[in-house]
């Protein structure tokens, strides 16, 4: 008898918890980072994957960063390149340029005192795709932009 009353007492506070677990806030990795994956060209991928492990298998684009890139320059020599987001979201920064010869531009490490914007400039050689990685504490955000080079005041 005593074994059943001890069945019913777990069955009961187990139907009342299910409640209790239904009102929890609940987030899932699909709600913080976007559901889109990022597409990367295979040297890209070799390289963000000795930057970060096995971080690299799972980019997702993301609206949450804005990459600022001319959409034509004009020298190829200095690209302005700059990248803006929410305050604490990124730990590290990758750029990398789809055209260049070493595709890996540059990283940045940030530190929880920092803070986004982070400006630079790169070496373009073509016509091509400048691509910004980003580290968070839910994984790796991408954005990409496509920039043409120009001589002179040629207009593509």
């Amino acid at each position: 008898m005593e074994r059943t009353s001890r069945f019913r007492r777990r069955l009961l506070k187990a139907g009342l918890s299910l409640p209790l677990l239904g009102a929890l806030p609940w987030r899932s990795r699909a709600a913080i980072t976007d559901n889109d994956i990022f597409p990367l060209p295979n040297d890209m991928y070799h390289k963000l994957y000795a930057l970060y492990g096995p971080w690299a298998d799972d980019v997702r684009a993301t609206d949450r960063l804005e990459l600022r890139v001319p959409e034509i320059a004009e020298n190829g020599a200095v690209v302005p390149v700059s990248i803006r987001g929410e305050t604490g979201l990124v730990s590290s920064l990758a750029f990398f340029s789809s055209v260049s010869t070493a595709s890996y531009v540059c990283v940045c490490r940030l530190n929880e005192m920092s803070d986004l914007p982070v400006s630079t400039r790169i070496r373009l050689n073509k016509t091509g795709d400048v691509y910004a990685i980003a580290r968070t504490a839910n994984g790796l955000l991408g954005v990409k932009r496509e920039v043409k080079i120009t001589i002179g005041c040629g207009g593509g």
